[in-house]
């Protein structure tokens, strides 16, 4: 049998990772929603790393923290204990109201339009230990991060050669 059969039915693989203990300003590249190949509808954040801005909590993890350029994903799980985190970045990406969150709305910022591209995240990521000792990251959107506070913190140097406009934020 060859390494390659059924090689023509996959889709290749992007050069992303999951965003990994620590925490980090990202760029918001592109916010999905999929089915994976089980048929299960998912959804996706999709970020490049802008800046580290805390690494201390990413020895936890062994692949450590990510580095300035990485991209990076969030692919959130479908349980009882994701959805809710999920509505709370929504919420602080979106800088509106927990009420107003609804399934129109977060199917909407999915769309084609990508309202989300653009913006600057801060995220917060924790690795923590199940009840059963596994390992999970644990991820929250910090806040968002404005046009002029991305200027002043941010060189334009890093931004040019992250090949990132910052007058979407």
């Amino acid at each position: 049998m060859s390494f390659f059969k059924g090689i023509k039915d996959v889709k290749a693989s992007r050069d992303s990772v999951y965003l990994r203990a620590g925490r980090y300003l990202t760029y918001m590249d592109n916010f999905k929603q999929f089915k994976n190949r089980k048929g299960h509808e998912r959804i996706a954040f999709e970020m490049t790393v802008v800046q580290v801005l805390d690494e201390s909590k990413a020895f936890a993890d062994s692949s450590g923290p990510h580095r300035m350029g990485d991209k990076v994903s969030w692919v959130p799980t479908d349980d009882e204990a994701e959805i809710p985190r999920v509505k709370s970045a929504i919420k602080v990406i979106c800088g509106v109201e927990e009420d107003l969150i609804d399934e129109e709305f977060c199917t909407n910022l999915a769309t084609e339009s990508q309202p989300l591209r653009g913006l600057f995240v801060e995220w917060d990521c924790e690795m923590i230990k199940t009840s059963k000792g596994n390992p999970f990251t644990v991820r929250k959107a910090v806040r968002k991060w404005g046009k002029q506070e991305v200027e002043e913190k941010v060189p334009a140097s890093v931004l040019a050669g992250l090949k990132i406009n910052a007058s979407l934020a």
